[in-house]
């Protein structure tokens, strides 16, 4: 892991990961790379398919839905 000597190298930069958890019965916004796909909870509990190449590089935003 890179250096963390604060206040010049912010957490929010890469430096971890960050992990999200869905919800059972709730929809989702899924972008990736800014196309955007919707999904329920179960489904993403299941996993999406994501293809990539060497040096590809992604950014995954999700979004829980309101009702």
């Amino acid at each position: 892991m890179g250096n963390l000597n604060l206040p010049f190298d912010w957490p929010r930069i890469n430096q971890f990961q960050e992990w999200f958890t869905p919800e059972t019965g709730k929809n989702y916004s899924v972008k990736v790379n800014g196309v955007e796909s919707f999904y329920k909870g179960e489904a993403l509990h299941n996993g999406i398919h994501l293809r990539m190449q060497k040096g590809d590089r992604l950014r995954i935003d999700v979004v829980e839905l309101q009702d």
